[in-house]
């Protein structure tokens, strides 16, 4: 063996590098490495403008939901306050389909918040905590 052989192939003060290792480590191959096209895939998705559009229109849905269930609230409540009978019965249905709206649009907003922890790594939420908190100190 000669002593070229008997070195490591990177250098000890090359791995105390944080930015030089993860680069690496994101090189080899991994027992999961099947699952790195549908993570960048998210991510990208994630990031780009139409992700951001199709947060906005979801958040925008929700939002409309909400003051429409408002609106129909103080119609039925309008109605039964003057005439003393229930006579909203079938806006009582379009509340019950819109709290149904409701709950579909948490949980995909849950599913954007998991899909990103799991494209972007757990670590990355506090990294970008830290960021922001470094930002606002400048």
């Amino acid at each position: 063996m000669t002593s070229d052989e008997s070195q490591p192939l990177i250098e000890h003060h090359l791995l105390n590098n944080h930015a030089f290792s993860r680069t690496v480590w994101d090189r080899l191959p991994h027992e999961n490495a099947y699952f790195n096209p549908a993570r960048h895939r998210v991510q990208h998705f994630l990031t780009s403008k139409a992700g951001h559009y199709a947060v906005l229109i979801l958040v925008s849905l929700d939002v409309g939901c909400i003051f429409a269930d408002i609106l129909i609230s103080l119609f039925v409540c309008e109605k039964t306050c003057k005439s003393g009978a229930n006579e909203g019965a079938g806006l009582e249905d379009a509340q019950e389909a819109l709290g149904i709206v409701s709950l579909v649009f948490s949980c995909l907003f849950m599913a954007e918040l998991l899909a990103s922890v799991w494209s972007f790594g757990p670590r990355w939420s506090h990294d970008q905590e830290q960021k922001s908190k470094a930002e606002s100190s400048c």
